[in-house]
């Protein structure tokens, strides 16, 4: 995280004259404050003041890895085959094929619902190597990349995933995202993961 700028420092002002710095450990700021909903000045503030311009760019990336014993041909089978998506990934529903269910050029569409609001977005693969992984970029929807990466072990397959997305809305939806989104979605991928393995290792 970038340092904190002062709203005085960059000249900018957010309605009614310059704003002092804001305090993160103030009440305003607290968890339940922000997930009830602040107003749009305040949300302006609090992105001002805890990210960069290069930050509020940039795509969120949430990376998660997960050593399961199982062979690296059996955790790659069963994770690239859209049936079983349902069986272990959360935070997503309704995935279906739009055109090949698998492999290089395969298109998929899924929803999803964070903080109540519902998205459908619809990806194509890239990058698809048997047992070694492959790459799933948006094409309509909110943007994202997906990456799943296998790696043999002597004792099994170790699993990494990686989620990059950019927040919808510029400033407010990064804001919303630092605080209440990433979170959500860093939970879902490692519940995700252990269910995975749970699943393999039984």
């Amino acid at each position: 995280m970038a340092k904190s700028r002062s709203p005085q420092s960059s000249g900018r002002d957010f309605g009614g004259g310059a704003n002092p710095p804001v305090n993160r450990n103030s009440p305003a700021l607290s968890y339940e404050k922000i997930r009830r909903g602040l107003d749009t000045e305040n949300l302006l503030r609090v992105a001002h003041d805890l990210m960069s311009e290069k930050e509020v760019r940039e795509m969120t990336r949430i990376e998660k890895s997960i050593e399961i014993k199982a062979p690296v041909e059996n955790v790659f089978e069963f994770v690239a085959d859209w049936h079983n998506t349902a069986k272990f990934y959360e935070g997503i529903y309704d995935l279906k094929p739009t055109t090949e269910a698998r492999g290089e050029g395969a298109r998929f569409i899924h929803k999803a619902k964070v903080l109540g609001i519902e998205s459908e977005t619809e990806y194509e693969v890239s990058d698809f190597v048997e047992n070694e992984g492959w790459t799933s970029t948006s094409v309509r929807g909110i943007e994202t990349k997906v990456q799943w990466i296998f790696a043999s072990l002597d004792d099994g397959t170790k699993v990494t995933h990686i989620v990059e997305y950019k927040p919808p809305i510029p400033i407010v939806g990064v804001v919303v995202d630092a605080l209440l989104v990433k979170r959500q979605w860093e939970t879902n991928i490692q519940r995700s993961l252990q269910n995975l393995k749970r699943l393999l290792e039984d």
